[in-house]
């Protein structure tokens, strides 16, 4: 697969990922006019589920990408729980993380965070899987997002407001090529299946379903990833935050022109999205609940050359625009190391342990 499918394949799983109102307007315009003024809210608390139901990697995968393969058991089944408040001016979000596993070799792992303007701060985790020096015990890691950015070649940080409206341009362009009667639905509260006590005024589904995908892949390719390249191309903060080179990016535009009807078809065999589906309710104009689900593979003819994945989530927004009591504090610099500075501890304490005289039993 070359590198524009590749690229494409990306975008398709990305977007199965990724994705105010009166009943006077269609639903797909409803749901973009929700995204859009969600997006500017002032704060939020966010609880979040995303559940892993299925990961197979294909059986060169183990020569490949050994880490990956031997994670792959351990993801499949497994959940992760978010739980995140945010406040934009001064911008600040504070996100708990929970990652449980299923099977055999269950474990459950904790991640408090926060990011503070430019300053990502990453408590360490006390886990088997992750041995950690006494000395870093209890510290957070400090990981300075615009050092990290300059440091790196043409370097420039994707701030939030620009990653803001990046993120409404894409999420807009999303949803413009799909049509509205084969994509969208307006189902009833009860076939919706909301969190008990939540009231919305408007619920909009959009699915895309087996049938329905080789058309997806055509809208997609001709007009989709079109669209969102014009985006890019347009400012000049995109290109310089996502480290993009205009003239081959213009050129990829070009060349997806020219091919695209290859693409499509190589796409079409090489890449299946069985399911997705994403149903949002609306109150007040925003988006108070989404919950989605989706399947696709990736790969040959033989069932163990496929990538399959099979994933669906729960979100729930609340708690819009009031004044945020952020929990936590932002860590003291004497709790708080660098990410030089937890390397170099881990390597001394494994440097110890290899020096240390070993003991034969009695």
């Amino acid at each position: 697969m070359n590198r524009m499918t590749r690229s494409l394949s990306i975008i398709l799983i990305i977007i199965v990922s990724l994705t105010a109102c009166s009943s006077s307007v269609p639903p797909k315009e409803a749901l973009a006019l929700a995204m859009a003024k969600t997006a500017k809210l002032e704060s939020y608390a966010l609880q979040m589920t995303l559940g892993i139901d299925e990961l197979a990697l294909p059986a060169q995968a183990a020569g490949e990408a050994p880490a990956m393969a031997l994670l792959a058991p351990l993801l499949g089944g497994a959940e992760v729980h978010i739980s995140a408040l945010y406040q934009k001016d001064p911008m600040r979000m504070d996100m708990n993380l929970e990652l449980t596993t299923a099977g055999s070799m269950a474990f459950k792992l904790t991640l408090p965070i926060i990011l503070a303007d430019d300053k990502l701060y990453v408590k360490l985790p006390q886990t088997p899987l992750l041995p950690i020096p006494e000395a870093a015990v209890g510290k957070s890691i400090l990981i300075d997002l615009k050092q990290l950015a300059e440091q790196e070649e043409a370097g420039a940080a994707l701030d939030a407001e620009t990653l803001q409206k990046l993120t409404q341009e894409v999420g807009a362009e999303l949803l413009s090529g799909f049509d509205n009667d084969t994509y969208f639905s307006e189902p009833k509260p009860s076939e919706a299946e909301l969190p008990k006590g939540l009231e919305a005024d408007r619920i909009v589904r959009f699915k895309l379903e087996e049938s329905n995908y080789p058309a997806t892949v055509d809208i997609i390719v001709k007009k989709t990833l079109p669209a969102i390249l014009d985006i890019l191309l347009s400012d000049d903060d995109y290109l310089k935050a996502l480290k993009l080179n205009k003239g081959q990016l213009e050129e990829e535009k070009s060349q997806l022109d020219k091919d695209s009807a290859a693409i499509i078809d190589r796409l079409g065999k090489e890449l299946l999205i069985r399911e997705w589906s994403m149903t949002s309710a609306i109150k007040d104009g925003y988006l108070i609940h989404q919950a989605g689900s989706a399947a696709m593979e990736q790969g040959g003819d033989k069932a163990a050359d496929k990538l399959k994945l099979a994933l669906h989530y729960d979100a729930i927004y609340k708690d819009l625009n009031k004044k945020v009591q952020f929990a936590e504090e932002i860590p003291a610099p004497s709790d708080v190391l660098t990410l030089e500075q937890l390397t170099k501890l881990m390597a001394e304490a494994g440097a110890g342990a290899a020096a240390a005289p070993g003991t034969n039993p009695q």
